[in-house]
């Protein structure tokens, strides 16, 4: 007897049409306000309160639940999260994959490490031809070298066989196109692919592969070869000039990163500050720092169910090279994404449909060089809010090689003689 998905199960009832609307209005601009919702869907306010409710009481989107934040303390989470940009801060992303970890007791140890560095943003177990931890650092410029000095003091405790590092000079965000997804059937309707998924006698090959994927590329390359594309801007590293920040802003860059919704009269009572001084920080916060604002939902709900880390090398002399990466990635992948290139190399991030995996492989074995595909595991991932504590009184990004190697180090050497 064929299993079925309990997603799957009453997929009409998930979702109706009304709250399928308020969902994508959000999910495009996450800080409206309800008012502006309803206006848009030409819907009360009311409704859409309602609607909103329902999608966090059904855990389509996160609901809201308080946490005790080992920096701030009491803390609300909402359905919304912003998320800087490092380099306006003067931080360099730094994306490491240490691979093939011999056992559980070297895996703890890593993970240890990584909870207490003060420069780790994200870290997850993601697998391949073995077990990998994937981690994403956000550090200052002249501290580069001492984490190549901590990679290579690790490497001698034996935690790792190898480790691939990723450093991006631009990050772009690719938001799914829901405009493909049909909220009665709960599927995404995919021109073309979904009659090639047709019974035999109705077959329509979208191309000589069968690949999705592909079949998108050729439409993206049809459209740059005729008179009406108009290619992206020449593409410059994405970096903004850092400017020195407060400790007021960076407590505030934290709280945004936990709740992009923080009421500025609670920010007021707790900062002791003037609402009106809190509302010109967060504006100026906002403009300089925030990169964007992510509603945090279930994609298993919207078939988004398997989550990728993809690293390659952009062949030379290809039409698949990092401006074409970003314009297809962005305007004709119908899927959630985020773009990590530089002039040679890409990290895609990304939330697709199962049947979608092997096209999207093939497609970029087939385009890229050195592509290592890596399956991230949901319930082992942790993201770390934004640490204050790495600016001194000044506003200078700390650089001390006791915390940033020596304190790490030493929690490896403590796990590590506990195990043994």
């Amino acid at each position: 007897m064929r299993r079925t998905n309990p997603l799957s199960r009453g997929r009409q009832q998930i979702l109706d049409l009304y709250a399928y609307r308020v969902f994508t209005n959000l999910y495009t601009s996450p800080l409206q306000s309800f008012r502006s919702i309803a206006r848009n869907l030409n819907l009360s306010p009311d409704t859409v309160r309602d609607r909103v409710g329902y999608l966090k009481q059904r855990k389509i989107i996160r609901a809201n639940y308080e946490i005790n934040d080992e920096i701030l303390g009491n803390r609300t989470i909402s359905e919304t999260e912003a998320e800087y940009n490092p380099a306006s801060l003067g931080l360099n992303r730094i994306d490491v994959f240490f691979t093939s970890i011999p056992s559980a007791i070297e895996l703890s140890a890593l993970r240890s490490l990584l909870s207490v560095h003060p420069y780790t943003h994200f870290q997850t177990e993601v697998f391949s031809d073995g077990l990998t931890l994937h981690a994403r650092f956000d550090v200052p410029s002249d501290s580069i070298t001492l984490l190549d000095s901590l990679f290579l003091e690790l490497r001698g405790y034996g935690l790792f066989l190898d480790l691939e590092v990723f450093q991006p000079l631009r990050i772009t965000q690719f938001k799914a196109d829901f405009s493909m997804f049909d909220p009665l059937s709960m599927k995404w309707v995919l021109p073309n692919y979904n009659n090639w998924l047709a019974p035999k006698e109705h077959h329509i090959r979208i191309n000589r592969s069968g690949n999705y994927v592909q079949q998108l590329w050729e439409s993206l390359l049809e459209t740059i070869e005729s008179d009406d594309f108009r290619p992206l801007r020449e593409i410059r590293p994405h970096r903004k000039e850092p400017t020195r920040i407060s400790q007021l802003d960076a407590f505030l860059i934290r709280e945004l990163t936990i709740n992009a919704r923080v009421p500025v009269k609670f920010l007021s009572s707790v900062y002791r500050k003037d609402p009106s001084l809190i509302s010109r920080k967060l504006a100026k916060i906002r403009e300089k720092y925030m990169s964007s604002y992510n509603l945090i939902y279930d994609r298993r709900i919207f078939e988004m169910t398997v989550h990728l880390l993809i690293t390659g090398d952009f062949k030379p002399k290809s039409a698949f090279y990092e401006e074409t990466f970003i314009e297809f990635f962005q305007n004709w992948f119908p899927f959630e994404a985020i773009g990590h290139t530089s002039a040679r190399t890409f990290l895609l991030d990304t939330f697709i449909p199962g049947h979608i995996v092997a096209d999207l492989a093939e497609f970029l074995w087939d385009h890229a060089e050195n592509v290592s595909i890596y399956h991230v595991s949901e319930t082992r991932s942790r993201k770390y809010f934004f640490f204050p504590q790495n600016l001194d009184e000044t506003g200078k990004w700390m650089t001390d090689k006791r915390q940033l190697v020596d304190i790490p180090v030493e929690i490896v050497e403590n796990e590590l003689h506990r195990a043994f």
